[in-house]
């Protein structure tokens, strides 16, 4: 990661000899990545269109906690801590210092990016090489969703050096408030389209909106765009005890536009959160079958204290494929009146036995650090 922005060490920026001077040398934190476990999938069989039809549900949703009882009693433990902390009332100020103490890495800050994704987007790029294979064949093309105000985007064209990349941007405008918006230096509004949707407000809820988007990328991209990056959420989110339930929707329609405009050997970066849900499993399930490799990463640049974490999905092996985007688009639809419970048919997950352990050990160590910070967060009083 430091040699893809630059530093000499994690945290650090290069200097020239000649400019360098003499530091009395301070305490820093090793950077260790930890191994990222992968789901693959290029050895099964593609979902055909048939297997397809017989496979997606949007009714059949069998009780989470039976299919992941160990990932059921972290969530418990994780729901006690965020209510001990709740209980604790901490100030803005108090949470904030607090939150910091907790945090190994919260000094690293957003270095040169409007915010602090983009760290974690250079964080997931250096780990998993999401751009350099697209670089080096001489383009990176992208779609940023629910991106604003712009951290991920502004990482990738500076990845590539503001140089044969192109991006293309859709995020919610919300009239009086500004700080919510697009805020991409010129450098990047060069190669970066942002557009709003057909109705102009970013919504990607309405389908219209999306439909808008899709062809846009399309006209430039025919074949499709080489990686889609999601980093949607809600401000008010975080305080729900239901946040992956409250997200369900708002995932959902970023992993649809992925798959009408990734390409086949493409990849995907979507934010996501304690992914114990039947309907977050569902989509979990259909993204292992369409691609190559399937991971759940937690970058370092992520705050421990949070549930989030990033669902990444490496070489998409079919471009638009019609059967998933038919069905996912009912789901979308199915919200406007009443939210569907699952993706798949309950059978299927029961059976997925090596998938759900893949998802349970991932869950069980977030749903902890996370526990651990937010206990420790709650130990802390600013005098």
């Amino acid at each position: 990661m430091e040699d893809l922005l630059g530093f000499a060490s994690f945290g650090k920026r290069k200097r020239s000899s000649a400019s360098r001077k003499q530091h009395t040398k301070a305490a820093k934190i090793e950077y260790v990545p930890e191994p990222i476990e992968v789901l693959c999938g290029k050895s099964m069989p593609c979902l055909s269109h048939d297997t397809l039809g017989t496979v997606l549900d949007s009714t059949a949703a069998e009780p989470p906690a039976l299919l992941l009882l160990e990932l059921a009693e972290a969530l418990k433990s994780l729901l006690s801590a965020k209510q001990n902390l709740h209980d604790k009332r901490l100030s803005p100020a108090e949470y904030r210092v607090a939150r910091a103490l907790a945090n190994p890495w919260e000094s690293l800050g957003k270095w040169k990016f409007v915010n602090r994704s983009a760290m974690k987007m250079a964080e997931l790029d250096a780990r998993l090489n999401l751009t350099r294979e697209f670089i080096a064949d001489g383009h990176l093309s992208f779609v940023d969703l629910c991106g604003a105000p712009g951290g991920f985007s502004e990482y990738l064209a500076f990845r590539a050096n503001y140089r044969e990349v192109r991006g293309h941007g859709i995020s919610l405008r919300v009239p009086g408030m500004s700080h919510l918006n697009w805020q991409l230096p010129p450098a990047v509004q060069d190669v970066v389209s942002v557009l709003y949707g057909a109705d102009g407000t970013g919504d990607l809820y309405k389908q219209e909106n999306i439909e808008h988007f899709v062809h846009s990328v399309l006209e430039t991209h025919s074949s499709g765009v080489n990686l889609v990056v999601a980093d949607g959420g809600f401000q008010d989110a975080r305080n729900h005890e239901n946040q992956e339930q409250v997200m369900h929707r708002l995932v959902l329609c970023e992993v649809l536009v992925m798959c009408r405009v990734l390409r086949s050997g493409g990849h995907f970066v979507c934010k996501t959160f304690e992914l114990s849900s039947t309907f977050s499993l569902g989509l979990l399930w259909v993204l292992h079958h369409l691609f190559d490799e399937l991971m759940i990463v937690k970058p370092v640049t992520s705050r421990p204290a949070s549930s989030e974490r990033y669902v990444v999905g490496r070489g998409w092996r079919l471009f638009q494929p019609h059967q998933v985007i038919s069905h996912f688009s009912a789901l979308h639809a199915a919200f406007d009146s009443s939210p569907p419970g699952a993706v798949v048919k309950s059978a299927e997950l029961t059976k997925a036995r090596a998938f759900l352990n893949f998802v349970q050990r991932s869950g069980i160590v977030y749903e902890g650090r996370a526990s651990l910070a937010r206990f420790l967060i709650s130990l802390v009083r600013v005098v």
